[in-house]
């Protein structure tokens, strides 16, 4: 149950870790595209600015996934979009700024999201259940063993502490893993 359970959400943090790139992409090209048509039709200098500022937010976004960056450090290069938005307020409707800065809060909620994801370690505390749930069954006697070993171990003592120190030192080996 345990093992079903720490899978399950295992797996479903790894299918939305899939996704997050190209979610994280398509926001950065949204504005991106944006910014383009406002420097072509209005001529605006901030879609300008807005351009070069996505072209090194994207370039700090590959180096932070390989962290190379600092979380902070990428959500204020996020957060420095605003003050294009701000700039561009003349030149677009309200709508279209309202959907630009939906844009950007999206792409802070994908980084949190991405951070917390990587930063949490799934493997270790797998092997630890396993090994802890190992280590219970065999010092309670519940391993999973043929009916003949397992009235064979009852009436020797010796091999059911062998067992019993065999799985210990893997619990061991498990934890100092982590």
């Amino acid at each position: 149950f345990l093992m079903g359970f720490l899978l399950s959400g295992v797996m479903s943090d790894y299918k939305e870790s899939e996704k997050i790139p190209g979610e994280m992409a398509a926001a950065l090209s949204a504005i991106y595209v944006e910014c383009a048509g406002v420097l072509d039709y209005k001529k605006d200098e901030a879609a300008r600015n807005g351009m070069v500022l996505l072209q090194s937010l994207a370039e700090d976004m590959h180096r932070w996934f390989y962290r190379k960056v600092r979380t902070k450090e990428l959500l204020s290069s996020i957060r420095n979009l605003n003050n294009v938005f701000f700039q561009m307020e003349n030149a677009l409707p309200p709508p279209l700024i309202a959907r630009l800065k939906n844009e950007m809060t999206n792409l802070v909620r994908l980084v949190i999201r991405t951070d917390a994801i990587r930063d949490t370690s799934f493997t270790s505390s797998g092997y630890l259940i396993a090994g802890s749930v190992t280590l219970r069954n065999t010092v309670n006697g519940r391993a999973n063993r043929s009916p003949p070993a397992s009235s064979m171990l009852r009436f020797k003592p010796a091999s059911r502490a062998r067992t019993i120190t065999t799985t210990y030192g893997m619990f061991q080996a498990v934890c100092a893993m982590r």
